[in-house]
């Protein structure tokens, strides 16, 4: 529990038997801290009418069941999981006195066996089902933010690893993925019924990983098929060479495809079946050094994505970008120093649209990110913080490139166990209570306490 009227609270139910095992995990959450756009920043204009200042919460519950046994040497496994979400949000479409909610259901299950069928020879079948149920309410009922939208997704996969030799190991694995969906937004008579829509994706990977003396070496090549925006054939080629015990150096090569999400395509108003599937190349080199609990990464990388799909606030619609460039520098360090335990991290990028030379909006060109960390006989401590350099988004009024301002948010936890059973919890985000934007005309968390308990029996 903590400001914000926040309440968390979860069970977890475990047993082992002696050829298999049971879990029921339980759990409800809510919060109500601030609203989620900043009534002030919203000119009201034509397309503006204003946002509700209320405050906005969120509140879900879902459960998970999952068991597994070994049967005849073949090991099986079933999982169950359901959400139910509220989210309460903001409009600048429909003025001041406007409320907004976004109620979601998701359900999920999964099915799987494992088996040895020869000594080297391992494989794995997988079923599963993924469903998606939203409804978006305003309390105007002529608002466009009423909306339905849902989806369901089938999908199965038989994957095999096949060890060649002592030091080569093969993968081969066949997908199937059947999707259906449903949205408002597309019904020709604008009356609100739900227009159904469907596709299929069938795919296959094959992959070797291969280590001789020093050197290791990763092939991947994998073939995805779309029924509505067609196909893709991409691949990774990376080497590794151990210069020392304690210094390796890789290179990695790869193409990656992405197509446009039922998110994307369809969800109401905001849904751009227009939008064409991404293609991506890159290229990392990187360098690492390893020495018991300290050690060191440090890796350059180069992507070139063409149709990149991102979110335009000035149309409300996800679109591509025609060709997008990424290029920066990874750094990272870990280690122990007289019981503490320290982690830096440091990342310069530089993503443009090639066509237009702009930097593309939310992505900052560096972030810096500190952790320290700590424990001493029943209590455990860290202290983080993360700086964002500015970063460029699009004004909640006029959609024009806005640049928003660098910032550096802290938190910190500290956790006493008074015994095997009982542990007490206490943290406080946004140490410093930073005022700061991710998304220009939108709040985010002030400084917040949290407290908990965990009882273990």
């Amino acid at each position: 529990a903590g400001g914000g009227d926040a309440r968390a609270g979860s069970i977890h139910l475990a047993q082992r038997f002696e050829r298999g095992s049971i879990a029921l995990t339980t759990a409800a959450r809510s919060s109500a801290r601030f609203s989620a756009i900043d009534a002030a920043q919203v000119v009201p204009g034509p397309f503006a009418a204003g946002a509700n200042p209320d405050i906005d919460g969120n509140r879900n519950r879902s459960a998970a069941l999952r068991a597994s046994a070994t049967v005849a040497s073949i090991e099986l496994d079933a999982a169950l999981w359901s959400s139910r979400n509220e989210t309460d949000f903001d409009s600048t479409a429909d003025g001041p006195s406007t409320t907004h909610a976004e109620h979601s259901r998701q359900r999920a299950m999964q099915l799987s066996a494992r088996a040895a069928p020869a000594e080297r020879w391992r494989t794995r079948l997988t079923l599963a089902q993924v469903s998606d149920d939203t409804r978006n309410r305003a309390s105007d009922p002529f608002s466009f933010n009423n909306g339905e939208f849902e989806a369901r997704n089938r999908s199965a996969a038989f994957a095999n690893e096949l060890r060649v030799g002592e030091r080569v190991t093969a993968t081969l694995v066949y997908e199937h993925l059947q999707q259906r969906g449903a949205s408002t937004a597309y019904d020709p008579t604008l009356g609100g019924a739900l227009t159904r829509f469907s596709r299929h994706v069938d795919s296959g990977q094959f992959g070797v990983v291969a280590r001789a003396g020093r050197q290791q070496v990763q092939v991947n090549v994998r073939h995805d098929q779309y029924s509505d925006v067609g196909g893709a054939t991409t691949g990774l080629v990376a080497y590794g060479h151990d210069l020392s015990p304690r210094w390796r150096a890789s290179v990695q090569l790869a193409t990656s495809f992405r197509a446009p999400s039922f998110n994307d395509l369809y969800f109401p108003f905001f849904g751009n079946r227009a939008l064409a599937p991404e293609h991506a190349r890159s290229g990392e080199l990187a360098l690492r050094y390893s020495a018991g609990d300290t050690w060191l990464r440090a890796a350059v990388f180069r992507n070139r994505t063409r149709d990149l799909i991102v979110f335009d606030p000035a149309s409300g619609q996800a679109r591509n970008v025609a060709r997008a460039d990424a290029d920066g520098v990874e750094l990272m360090a870990v280690a122990r120093l007289h019981g503490w335990r320290l982690q830096a991290d440091a990342s310069l990028n530089r993503a443009r649209d090639r066509d237009t030379g702009e930097r593309l909006l939310r992505r900052a060109p560096y972030a810096l990110h500190l952790a320290v960390s700590r424990s001493h006989g029943r209590f455990d401590g860290l202290f983080e913080a993360s700086r964002s350099a500015a970063r460029y988004d699009s004004d909640i009024n006029t959609f024009v490139r806005k640049r928003l301002a660098p910032y550096t948010v802290a938190r910190a936890a500290l956790s006493w166990r008074s015994s095997d059973a009982l542990q007490f919890d206490l943290r406080v985000e946004n140490l410093f209570d930073a005022d700061y934007a991710l998304v220009d005309g939108y709040n985010t968390q002030p400084r917040t306490v949290f407290a908990g308990v965990r009882i273990r029996l």
